[in-house]
């Protein structure tokens, strides 16, 4: 995409984030920062998250 045309950092943004929502990665590093922050709430969230992304893994 952006050989063939400009991208708004605004539009950069928002596939980055799309994809990040779609990330095993990012929920477990999420999950465990809020572990060391002290932030429960947060860190149940993530993990939930990333276990219904692991459920829906395909091998």
């Amino acid at each position: 995409m952006l050989l063939r045309q400009r991208l708004s950092p605004e539009r950069m943004i928002h596939m980055h984030r799309a994809a990040r929502l779609k990330s095993p990665r990012y929920w477990a590093r999420l999950a465990a920062a809020a572990a060391k922050t002290g932030r429960p709430e947060l860190e149940n969230h993530a993990l939930k998250r990333l276990g219904e992304l692991n459920e829906n893994l395909v091998l």
